[in-house]
Parts: structure tokens; C-alpha cells; sequence
């Protein structure tokens, strides 16, 4: 006697729309676009959305394999489902957002100098910039190009540094000045270049993923870093 677990399958026409919603599903979770917790959550709908076309088939009392009705209600509810989640995810979502804005701020009015690390930051008490709240800042800021992060080596166990966008300080008003946070740190100077040549880069660099090129170099007196830091267009976070 066979011990196998009954199932049922979708019929080809069902098939077929299921993988039409199944690679829309696909597309949108690799394009980078959801939060890292909403592209969790909406992974899981691979296997919700069919549950639920095999659940509406069984209620209606449908037999046999599953048919497109079932599977068309079962993505009408699971876009109703998706809406709840975004409301639900957003307090998460947003306090990266928040916290990213406000280490923007105080990096645009020259406060924060350029090589600083996470404790320089938090250990000023800001507002929305605790320890947490700036570990969520410096990644929402890394990943869309106004800092990167660089390990240097120290006399003990190597640190994790970040480094300011040139476009960002060109565009500050002023300079870092002495009550900036963060001691300077000697990393991401550009080479010495022989008078008279263009210091700037030319190559391209990716930003969301496409290519640009290098930020333009610094007006005299500006605080300057590495010239091949991500970033050409900088938009209002």
C-alpha cells in the first residue's frame, strides 16, 4: 500500500500563469530596489501563493488538479497581503532612511571629518545617532555612494574607516574645521601628481550600477579624499 503524501498540481493553463507571476516575483527581488527585510518577506510568497490557490480550490470544492480561478484569486490576495506588509515593514524601513538623513546633515555642514569611524559618531549623542542608529545610517549612505568604508591597519586589531565623497564635501559650504569629529586618519590620499597635469580621474566608476564619470577634483582649499570614492550625482536622501 502506497504511503505517499497525496498532492495535486496546477493544470497547464494555471502552469503557465504561474510562471508568469513566478518570474515577475523573481525579477523584482534581484533588482535591489526592496528592502533587505521586505525582499525576505516577499521570497516567501514562492510557496504562499500557491498554497492559497490549493486551499480556494479545496473550499470551492474543486477536485482534480488546480485550475487558473483558484490561482488568479490566490495573487489577487496575496497583492492585498503585500500592501499590508509595506505598511508593516516601514517603521523598519524608514528608521534606516531617518537615520541616514541625519548623518547626511551633519556630514554636509561639516561636522563629521572625512576617515571618521562608527564611534566617532555615536559617541556625540546625537539625536537618532546611537550606536544602532548609525551602524543603519553609514550602510544606507555606503550603499548609495556618499561614503565608503576602508580597513586600515593600527597598532592593535585593524578598524573599519569611511570615507566622504569629494562631491559631498565640494558641495558643503566651508570646511571640516577643528571642531569636526574623528581624528584625521591618513587614507585614501591621492598621489602626489606633478605640477601642472589634471589630478582628476577619468576612469569610470559604478554608480546604481551604471557608469559615470569620476567626480570632478576640488576647487583649491577644498578638504579633499580619494578621488575614486563612488559617486557623481547626489541626490537629496
Amino acid at each position: 500500500m502506497s504511503e505517499s503524501i497525496p498532492f495535486l498540481r496546477f493544470d497547464p493553463r494555471a502552469q503557465r500563469m504561474f510562471d508568469r507571476w513566478r518570474g515577475g516575483l523573481e525579477r523584482r527581488l534581484r533588482a535591489g530596489e526592496e528592502h533587505p527585510a521586505l525582499e525576505s518577506h516577499f521570497s516567501k510568497y514562492r510557496s504562499l501563493i500557491p498554497s492559497l490557490a490549493l486551499l480556494i480550490h479545496l473550499v470551492d470544492k474543486g477536485s482534480g488538479p488546480v485550475p487558473v480561478g483558484p490561482l488568479r484569486k490566490a495573487i489577487a490576495w496575496g497583492r492585498y497581503l503585500s500592501s499590508h506588509a509595506r505598511r508593516i515593514y516601514s517603521a523598519a524601513v524608514m528608521a534606516d532612511v531617518a537615520a541616514a538623513k541625519r548623518l547626511a546633515a551633519r556630514i554636509k555642514k561639516g561636522e563629521i571629518r572625512d576617515g571618521f569611524t562608527e564611534r566617532d559618531i555615536y559617541r556625540n549623542c546625537w539625536t537618532g545617532l546611537n550606536q544602532e542608529g548609525v551602524e543603519k545610517a553609514v550602510r544606507v549612505l555606503v550603499e548609495h555612494g556618499w561614503i565608503r568604508s576602508q580597513i586600515v591597519s593600527t597598532d592593535g586589531r585593524p578598524k573599519t574607516v569611511f570615507l566622504i565623497n569629494p562631491r559631498v564635501l565640494v558641495r558643503s559650504s566651508g570646511g571640516a574645521g577643528d571642531a569636526a569629529v574623528g581624528a584625521p586618519v591618513n587614507v585614501g590620499t591621492p598621489p602626489e601628481t606633478p605640477e601642472g597635469t589634471d589630478r582628476t580621474d577619468r576612469s569610470p566608476v559604478l554608480v546604481h550600477g551604471g557608469p559615470v564619470d569620476a567626480p570632478q577634483a576640488a576647487p583649491e582649499g577644498t578638504a579633499r579624499t580619494d578621488e575614486s570614492a563612488q559617486g557623481s550625482e547626489w541626490g537629496e536622501l
